[in-house]
């Protein structure tokens, strides 16, 4: 609805703005946030007239109102506004009952919110990133979580059926180019879930060197190493305390960057090991991701230094070949108090002639651009690395690969720490790091501790498992994604387990208990979607004003779609879930739904089952698996 009104009073200040402003300016239209005060608001009225008024006698001054009133009178007739109402310096818009009935019949028509168009066809989105050897722990969960929704809003918007298409973690990269060669500008729409692993450097001679130590014949018969926390621990002891096995450990590193057979067979065993260990998360998190990791762009990393070089965009700098954003700085400069220059290097190979993750992400970023041909590239790490990206991209753009405008083709999507009750950084009693897989099974087990307690009634015991699977796991993703992802948030199973308020096991409930009623009306979702021109409104003006206010929410949420993409916040789609959810307890207690009148209960179970459909696809692009019965 966002879109429709915003070209409506374009045309409107097309002709308007031009007066006051002397040129054209793009109208402002943001939904009413006040009761009372219209459905949404223009508010471009106040700036014209103060534009307008700079420097001019009183008596050629306009008032806010007046320009409000001006502009109202250009908006051309439509089937969408009932009503413009100038209050001041804004424009209360009132949209037409008639519009909202046809945007929830429409919605029933097709059986899913129509999701809004984008200017992009291939997206890469860059999350989770855990390290080969270390185990997913809670300082992945942030990454994981926000990627994986990021990932499904790409593919609602751009098409992709429900679920997306099916990633093989070990993915064959080279057949997914020669496909979209071949595709060329016939290419379908694609969101590529890239896992950019750390899976190569110093700390692999360690742990090599410690595998062949431990079992000298691991590659007729791998050993039984456990826990790879474990392992690395005890690789990591053994580095710091002995300097003869340090000294090996670096000649293996040396061997496996010339991919010797023995320690590259090492390397390939840690790596099947740990991938495996991570795909146990993915898989309770249902989140499909395509390893790309550091050793796949290391061939490339020479190649794209080369292309610098020829582009006049790298040059030395003591000893380190680098790139500067603004120049080689002058060595007679100012330096900052730690003795740096302003301007910060991007070091492409450093003075050793070892590669870092300069190299590695900007060979990461020309393989993504050039090779996959992506329009958009979404890394998604904590906030600390923004700098880093900035530089990234910078380079990039000198570079022709990306453009850096007001909707940029490369954009890092920050988050921040996660906390315990205490405000501290989440860790074990003992310090360690918590694990992923422990804080979900706890999740999960709390869940079913609650539904033994307070939903026997209502399930069988063999149901419960699943159910409470499905629900832990929406309460620690639904606490992560509902936080603005900016911030520290504080990870409490008491609050995300409360059954009130914004949390994931209310939402879960408000879904369910629309089935609830589908199944004492006698009727199912399958049936209703059949006659989804079944919408009248009540002739009682409370009982209206409740139905009006719950499908004009549910008309909104394309809206929230829009929005969200602008900034990728998915805090902002959980809010819109939250206030529907509060729209449909209102509509309960103004509105009974299984009444004695056939016309107005078949209404109202029409317009439940458009509130659950956009609940339905709002949990999708959350990862959520809402539940029928809780």
């Amino acid at each position: 609805m966002l879109v429709t009104l915003q070209k409506l009073f374009q045309e409107s200040l097309d002709i308007v703005a031009p007066k006051y402003a002397g040129k054209n300016v793009n109208a402002i239209i943001m939904v009413s946030v006040r009761a009372g005060f219209g459905d949404y608001q223009c508010n471009n009225a106040m700036q014209l007239s103060k534009l307008h008024n700079k420097g001019k006698p009183k008596t050629e001054q306009k008032s806010p109102f007046d320009v409000a009133s001006e502009i109202a009178a250009n908006v051309p007739e439509n089937d969408v506004i009932a009503k413009c109402e100038p209050v001041n310096g804004f424009i209360n818009i009132y949209l037409k009952e008639d519009f909202i009935k046809a945007e929830i019949k429409r919605l029933l028509a097709t059986g899913s919110p129509i999701p809004p168009e984008v200017p992009y066809k291939r997206v890469v989105v860059d999350f989770s990133s855990p390290n080969i050897a270390k185990p997913l722990h809670v300082g992945h969960l942030r990454s994981t979580i926000i990627g994986d929704t990021i990932c499904r809003l790409y593919e609602y918007c751009l098409g992709i059926p429900e679920g997306g298409v099916d990633v093989d973690p070990v993915c064959d990269w080279a057949a997914v180019e020669k496909a979209i060669e071949d595709e060329g500008e016939n290419a379908k729409p694609a969101v590529i879930r890239t896992n950019h692993v750390g899976d190569w450097g110093t700390q692999f001679g360690m742990l090599i060197a410690q595998l062949k130590l431990e079992a000298p014949d691991f590659k007729e018969k791998m050993p039984d190493i456990g826990d790879l926390v474990t392992f690395y621990k005890r690789a990591k002891a053994h580095f710091d305390e002995d300097l003869e096995f340090k000294e090996e450990a670096r000649r293996t590193v040396v061997k496996l960057q010339s991919h010797s057979p023995d320690e590259y067979a090492a390397w390939k065993k840690i790596c099947e090991l740990s991938r495996a260990d991570f795909q146990v998360i993915y898989d309770m998190l249902k989140v499909s991701i395509a390893e790309c990791g550091e050793s796949f762009y290391n061939p490339l990393i020479p190649v794209v230094i080369k292309m610098m070089e020829d582009e006049g965009k790298a040059e030395l700098d003591n000893g380190a070949l680098c790139w500067f954003r603004d120049g080689k700085p002058d060595p007679d400069a100012p330096k900052s108090k730690k003795g740096q220059s302003a301007s910060i290097p991007l070091i492409l190979r450093k003075t050793d002639g070892g590669y870092g993750y300069d190299s590695t992400d900007m060979a990461a970023i020309y393989y993504r651009t050039q090779r996959l041909h992506a329009d958009k590239i979404v890394y998604c790490t904590d906030h600390g690395q923004a700098p880093h990206f900035d530089l990234i991209f910078a380079a990039a753009k000198a570079m022709g690969w990306v453009e850096m405008g007001p909707d940029p083709e490369a954009v890092h999507v920050g988050f921040g720490l996660v906390k315990d009750t205490s405000g501290q950084k989440f860790k074990t009693r003992s310090g360690d790091t918590v694990g992923l897989r422990l804080l979900l099974d706890e999740a999960v087990g709390k869940v079913h501790a609650i539904l033994k307690e307070r939903s026997a009634n209502r399930m069988t015991e063999e149901e419960m498992p699943e159910i409470a699977q499905k629900v832990g796991i929406a309460a620690v993703k639904y606490a992560d994604l509902s936080s603005q992802r900016t911030k520290d948030y504080v990870f409490s199973f008491d609050r995300m387990l409360n059954l009130k308020g914004n949390t994931a096991v209310y939402l879960m409930y408000a879904y369910a208990r629309i089935s609830s009623i589908f199944g004492k009306a006698g009727t199912t979702k399958e049936a209703l979607l059949e006659t989804p021109e079944a919408i009248v409104l009540s002739e009682v003006a409370e009982e209206r004003a409740a139905e009006v206010a719950l499908m004009i929410h549910i008309a909104r949420f394309q809206d929230e779609v829009v929005s969200t993409l602008k900034d990728l916040y998915p805090h902002r789609l959980c809010d819109y879930l939250y206030n529907l959810s509060v729209k449909i307890s209102d509509f309960y207690e103004k509105c009974r739904v299984i009444t004695d009148d056939a016309v107005m209960r078949e209404s109202r179970l029409h317009m439940l089952l458009a509130a659950q459909l956009t609940m339905k696809k709002c949990f999708d692009i959350l990862g959520i698996e809402p539940v029928e019965k809780l």
